[in-house]
């Protein structure tokens, strides 16, 4: 399959837990279209590998500026029984205490500001583009709050003279997304200076274990270092 580039022109800071995944975010779409999870996980217009797609995470063009925001996830009020919302004689209680699962969530994320994100890997370019459009946000929380929203489309870009194993690796073979040991080692890639750590390569990560992968060292692509994503 050809080697492409996303590029993603940011009108407002991202908001990240870790990274963005562009797998997670093509899986995502595919979902919204199709409604199936099955489908939205194992049928993306991308390489792969032992199931692993090989597409990047989303690298952010510096200079960057990063910073914590924090968000409170209200309770679901479908977690609440009848017997929650009355007293002990069935009369309509006038305040209701959320505790324990109930309870509303402080969560913290990172927002990157930055001019651009870029994604790279093989697929399927009229697939991935015929996924990307209409995208008009990335990352957690898109669209709200002043977050994640795109300045204009998303342009899906093909390559030339790329690596074979681009979007597990950069031009510079370093690792962009996280990577089974094994599968990086099958594929012949450089262990020196590569750090290896436990994470969830596979979609749905929220369902799948932890394994012992290549992390990406790095989620920003500074301005002398712009040959990493090809540009």
């Amino acid at each position: 399959m050809p080697p492409f580039r996303v590029v993603f022109d940011l009108a407002e800071p991202v908001l990240v837990n870790r990274s963005v995944a562009f797998d997670g975010l093509l899986a995502h779409r595919t979902w919204l279209r199709t409604g199936d999870a099955e489908t939205a996980h194992l049928s993306l217009p991308l390489a792969e590998s032992d199931g692993i797609w090989q597409a990047s995470e989303l690298l952010f063009l510096g200079p960057l500026a990063r910073r914590r925001v924090t968000w409170v996830v209200n309770p679901r009020w479908e977690r609440f029984d009848s017997g929650a919302l009355a007293d002990k004689r069935g009369k309509a209680l006038r305040r209701v205490v959320a505790r324990d699962e109930r309870a509303p969530v402080l969560n913290s994320y990172t927002a990157i500001s930055a001019r651009k994100a870029v994604a790279v890997g093989r697929g399927d370019v009229d697939g991935v583009r015929a996924l990307l459009d209409g995208l008009d946000a990335i990352g957690k929380k898109a669209r709200a709050g002043g977050f994640g929203r795109l300045r204009k489309p998303a342009r899906v870009e093909l390559l030339d003279d790329a690596p074979e194993s681009l979007g597990y690796v950069d031009f510079a073979d370093r690792p962009v997304r996280v990577v089974p040991r094994g599968v990086w080692i099958a594929k012949g890639l450089p262990v020196d200076e590569v750090s290896f750590g436990p994470a969830r390569p596979r979609l749905p990560r929220w369902a799948t274990p932890d394994e012992l992968c290549a992390l990406p060292a790095s989620h920003e692509v500074r301005p002398h270092e712009l040959r990493r994503v090809g540009l």
